[in-house]
């Protein structure tokens, strides 16, 4: 082993801008700090590489930190607020039919919706619900 070798055995070196232990094991060193998330107040460790991490990892809190930043950024940048507009008036010129097409395959037709609010009257189901209400107890 040369001079060299032997002096990053015993030194911490950080290399690309990461703290990394040299020795018998280069892996990142772990932090010890825990944290609270911002979103679901669970504790959990940060990662090594984003040790300013706030929000732990789980997906509904990652959705949460991600929607809020894009409503805090488009109300403070305009000019991103507007790259969004445009992005969906463009997208609207493109699909003029979408929402026509959309309502003819998943609403159902007035007439339809009117049958169903009917059968539901003669079967009796609107009784039962008075009486629900008449007796003080919750569905």
């Amino acid at each position: 082993m040369n001079k060299h070798d032997a002096l990053l055995n015993t030194q911490t070196v950080s290399r690309h801008g990461w703290p990394w232990q040299v020795g018998a094991c280069s892996r990142p060193r772990q932090f010890s700090s825990s944290r609270c998330c911002g979103y679901c107040q669970q504790i959990f460790q940060p990662s090594p590489y984003r040790p300013q991490q706030s929000v732990c990892s789980d997906p509904d809190c990652q959705r949460r930190r991600r929607s809020d930043y894009h409503c805090e950024r488009i109300c403070s940048d305009s000019a991103y607020a507007e790259d969004g507009r445009a992005s969906r008036k463009k997208w609207r010129q493109a699909h003029p039919d979408y929402w026509k097409q959309y309502r003819q395959q998943h609403l159902k037709p007035p007439s339809a919706t009117l049958a169903d609010n009917g059968s539901a009257i003669r079967s009796g189901a609107t009784e039962s619900c008075k009486e629900q209400l008449s007796s003080g107890s919750k569905a």
